[in-house]
């Protein structure tokens, strides 16, 4: 009879033995990332105890939902499984990576104020000519109603436009609408130009 004991009690601390080993190769293999090895431990896992072959399933499963519905079952059905700590730790990332990417928790980034060069100014444009003498037209035309100049401009071919402006310029958007208000009834309406 006590040999029989003896042999039993034998057999149980092996089987702890090998049960503490195969907790700690499963460790070990996520700690080094060494997937082979977990695959290797899957495929013996037939003997292995339940809460260690869960565990590993959960490691090896590509899609991340159902990893962390295996380390909640394992939590919640083993929770003195000596692989509740990686199961913890593995929820945890799982959040923070997930938290991490979800659109709604990422604030969008802040608009730029939008900024003005302080010497920017404002000013009315009444035509744009091609001849000198056509823009000194339209001068005279706006006699009377609105002070207004010829204003020569090159563009990028080296091209000349003679543009009829308005002579004073404001330094706000707003003060050039607000005069635009005041005009006289024109033929052609101006358009704000910057000056």
């Amino acid at each position: 009879m006590n040999g029989i004991c003896l042999v039993a009690f034998s057999l149980l601390i092996t089987s702890t033995a090998q049960a503490q080993s195969q907790a700690e190769a499963i460790g070990k293999a996520v700690t080094t990332g060494n997937f082979g090895a977990l695959q290797s431990l899957k495929a013996s896992s037939f003997s292995m105890p339940s809460d260690e072959r869960l565990v590993l399933t959960a490691l090896l499963e590509a899609d991340g939902e159902s990893s962390k519905a295996i380390y909640e079952k394992v939590l919640s059905e083993y929770p003195g499984s000596s692989l509740a700590d990686l199961c913890r730790t593995r929820l945890i990332e799982y959040r923070s990576a997930t938290n991490a990417a979800s659109p709604a928790l990422v604030p969008p980034p802040a608009k730029p104020q939008p900024t003005r060069p302080t010497d920017v100014r404002y000013t009315l444009q009444f035509g744009s000519f091609s001849t000198k003498p056509n823009a000194q037209n339209r001068v005279q035309e706006l006699k009377g109603k609105v002070p207004a100049k010829v204003v020569e401009v090159k563009d990028a071919s080296g091209k000349t436009a003679y543009k009829v402006r308005w002579v004073s310029s404001t330094a706000t958007r707003e003060e050039i609408d607000q005069f635009v208000r005041t005009l006289p009834k024109l033929a052609d309406d101006p358009f704000v130009v910057e000056n």
